[in-house]
């Protein structure tokens, strides 16, 4: 069975870190052939008041925000949220 981050050309890996209801993975991007981190949500764990008001807020401020030393969001799928991860300072 193929997942749906496969289906979207990602594939996860090791988590980076984890929460209460979200897990960062690193994922390989065959689309963008780099390196991405990929923040898993586990929606039945994660309050309802976070999923309908903070996680849009914090989409809204990751899809504005453009600074060398935080990481470039890409994607929304499902409960997948991905962002750009390069080990690259001057990226």
């Amino acid at each position: 069975m193929v997942s749906i981050m496969e289906k979207h050309g990602y594939t996860l890996t090791k988590t980076l870190g984890e929460g209460a209801y979200a897990k960062v993975k690193l994922a390989t991007s065959k689309k963008h052939n780099c390196q991405v981190a990929v923040k898993v949500i586990n929606k039945r764990r994660a309050p309802k008041d976070f999923l309908k008001k903070f996680l849009p807020r914090e989409v809204h401020l990751m899809h504005r925000l453009n600074h060398p030393n935080v990481v470039s969001y890409f994607l929304l799928i499902d409960r997948h949220w991905l962002t750009k991860k390069t080990h690259d300072p001057s990226h």
